[in-house]
């Protein structure tokens, strides 16, 4: 069995380290685990960490994040009293706090898929995951809320 096929149990066990209080500092090469991807700084994919030791961070904290995209999602007129739920969303945030490579993960319908990718496309800079003090790249996972 190739290393690349290991990933899931890799990750798994670091969440459960992690969730158990200790700290994990094994670094899987970015190169391991995604195709190149021609936005993100060659520097920058050469080590994107999974479990950094702080965690990338919304200005100003998450209920400013929720504020945020209270603010700025826009809820389809046509799509009142239908459908309501979570879109999960990825994103990269760079060592420089950037936000980049935003997708769907888990989406609800295509419309209210569109809204939630357009408002965390327009995140500000995160305060970026460190470990051992030094900012580090690290892929996140968010849910967003679409209701009336």
């Amino acid at each position: 069995m190739n290393r690349s096929q290991n990933i899931p149990c890799y990750t798994l066990l670091a969440l459960i380290l992690i969730s158990l209080g200790c700290e994990v500092q094994e670094v899987i090469p970015a190169s391991d685990l995604i195709e190149s991807k021609k936005d993100v700084n060659p520097e920058e994919q050469a080590l994107i960490y999974f479990a950094p030791i702080q965690y990338p961070s919304f200005p100003g904290g998450e209920e400013e994040r929720l504020r945020f995209m209270t603010k700025h999602l826009k809820y389809p007129n046509d799509y009142k009293g239908c459908i309501e739920g979570r879109v999960y969303v990825q994103f990269l945030v760079t060592k420089r706090g950037k936000v980049t490579e935003a997708e769907i993960v888990k989406g609800l319908d295509k419309k209210l898929d569109k809204e939630a990718l357009k408002v965390v496309k327009q995140f500000p800079d995160f305060i970026p995951g460190k470990i051992d003090g030094k900012p580090v790249p690290q892929r996140m996972i968010i849910p967003v809320y679409l209701n009336q």
